[in-house]
């Protein structure tokens, strides 16, 4: 019995820019930045959209983006945006709940673009308090980061969405973290804005570099230490 590909969409991510993190939960490991041209990615989307099967059919609607890992990491970012949607078949150009936390922190007018378009929620993560959180994503200054882009998300009337990933490292940290979201009043300011402000710990799983990470999952015997109050505003992603 023969099998057919699925022709009826396809979602296209270029790497033009690569990512200022190395996190080590990251599933598509770590990679050289690289310095993809404008040019490269209209040929790029130009190889899939003159595409032919044998029959002469085409996909019937792409998606293109220009990063896979690190989203608006150019400078460019409004001009990418514009020229994905032009690429894109009508409304497959998409921005999820991603923004980039490396830019929120650097880049004054960007949270305020951000708001303009949907979603109105962006995922920050953390790996526990600063030291482990700059450990886990393998940049220091990060979760002073996380916290700049977290008031300027605020700001502009984005709810930040924070996920933890929780490793033998961090479980001491995890009363201070519980401590850091009520001291920052986090639910309140998000439901100032109309939005909903939501902490979920997410797990690890062994790929890409979340295989160096293999020593640092917690067991079961880790889960008592993880502090009643943590888990009872954690946010169970099936239900969000």
């Amino acid at each position: 019995m023969s099998k057919h590909w699925d022709m009826s969409y396809l979602g296209v991510m270029a790497d033009m820019a690569g990512c200022p993190n190395r996190c080590r939960h990251c599933w598509l490991g770590s990679h050289k930045n690289g310095n993809m041209t404008i040019s490269d990615f209209r040929n790029i989307a130009g190889l899939f959209t003159n595409w032919r099967d044998e029959n002469g059919m085409g996909i019937r609607e792409l998606g293109f983006f220009s990063w896979w890992r690190e989203p608006d990491f150019r400078d460019d970012y409004r001009e990418l945006w514009l020229l994905e949607q032009e690429l894109s078949s009508p409304g497959r150009a998409q921005r999820f709940e991603l923004l980039s936390i490396w830019r929120l922190a650097r880049d004054e007018s960007y949270a305020k673009w951000a708001a303009a378009l949907p979603p109105k929620a962006c995922q920050v993560s953390f790996f526990g308090m600063e030291k482990n959180t700059d450990w886990g994503i393998r940049r220091k200054g990060a979760f002073r980061d996380n916290l700049l882009a977290t008031e300027r998300l605020l700001d502009a009337g984005i709810a930040p969405r924070w996920q933890l990933f929780i490793t033998k490292r961090c479980l001491g940290d995890l009363e201070d973290f519980v401590r850091l979201i009520y001291s920052l009043d986090l639910y309140k300011r998000c439901e100032a804005i109309g939005g909903k402000f939501e902490v979920f710990i997410n797990g690890m799983s062994p790929e890409g570099n979340g295989y160096e990470l293999i020593d640092f999952f917690i067991d079961e015997d880790d889960i008592a230490l993880i502090p009643g109050d943590l888990i009872d505003i954690n946010c169970d992603s099936i239900s969000c």
